[in-house]
Order: C-alpha cells, then structure tokens, then sequence
C-alpha cells in the first residue's frame, strides 16, 4: 500500500507511525515524503484492504481523532476532519 495522511500534526503523525507498525499484519514501512501535514509512506503488509480500512479507523477512534480513510487501488488516504464549532 501507500498510505497517505493529511492535516495531522507531528505529534499524531509520530503515533500513527506506531500504530502502522503495531498492526498484527505489518511486515514494512518506509516514509516516502513528510512535510508540515502530510505524510506519505510505503506500507508491505499481509492484509486485505477490508481488514486495512477497519484497523485505520479503530485507530483513530483510539487517538479520539475525526478523520476518513479511502481506499483507491493500492493508495490508502487518511484524512483528519477538522472540528468545526457548533452554532
């Protein structure tokens, strides 16, 4: 996969790098481009996309984060969704 993230900041971009690696089907990771809000790295891993998708949002459900991920082909892009203010 590539896996793609953006809006997070460098703190949330350091613990999903952990969480990348702590997923049971890792096999290698390797950071393609990081800049100021995004991120994008080369990820092996011995899983189907179904199983990629549901251990990307647990993940940040566990960091309390808004955000989506998509899937296109073998391009994973997550997502932070800003929270917008209540009126």
């Amino acid at each position: 996969y590539t896996v793609l993230l953006d809006g997070f900041n460098e703190r949330e971009t350091e613990r999903i790098e952990e969480y990348l690696i702590a997923f049971k089907c890792f096999d290698h990771m390797r950071p393609l481009r990081l800049s100021m809000g995004h991120a994008a790295y080369w990820y092996q891993a011995q899983t189907d996309s179904l199983r990629m998708f549901r251990n990307l949002r647990m993940m940040l459900n566990h960091m309390h984060i808004t955000g989506q991920v998509q899937f296109a082909g073998g391009v994973v892009r997550v997502v932070k969704v800003a929270n917008q203010a209540v009126k």
